[in-house]
């Protein structure tokens, strides 16, 4: 069992050690997405400065008192245009393969040089 938990925090801290390494992502806001089924997804917009810009719920289509696909979709690219923002950051907690999955097939393919990526 030593053994185990001896590799399980190596390789704990070499993982840890990698995302700490990153570059930031400087020069511009991103919108942060807190994916959920049942409270729906939580969207925040931040600006390069780190201050916060606006917030807004939107419920994806097949979540619970989901929206229909064209009012999400409008809600979404309406908060993109209202801060000029391409960068999203999705969250990897419950609902995020629903979420990501309207991103990559409503907001990405409809907005040129828009760009997701998910983080923990």
């Amino acid at each position: 069992i030593e053994m185990a938990e001896e590799s399980s925090l190596q390789t704990f801290a070499e993982n840890l050690r990698h995302k700490l390494l990153q570059p930031p992502h400087k020069g511009c806001a991103v919108i942060a997405i807190d994916p959920g089924y049942r409270t729906g997804c939580k969207v925040a917009v931040v600006s390069e400065t780190g201050k916060l810009l606006g917030t807004d719920t939107i419920f994806l289509p097949g979540m619970r008192d989901g929206m229909p696909k064209k009012a999400a979709e409008s809600t979404f690219l309406s908060i993109m245009d209202k801060f000029k923002c391409n960068t999203i950051a999705l969250g990897n907690g419950q609902g995020s393969r629903e979420a990501e999955a309207f991103l990559r097939n409503n907001i990405i393919s409809a907005r040129e040089g828009s760009q997701y990526t998910i983080v923990d």
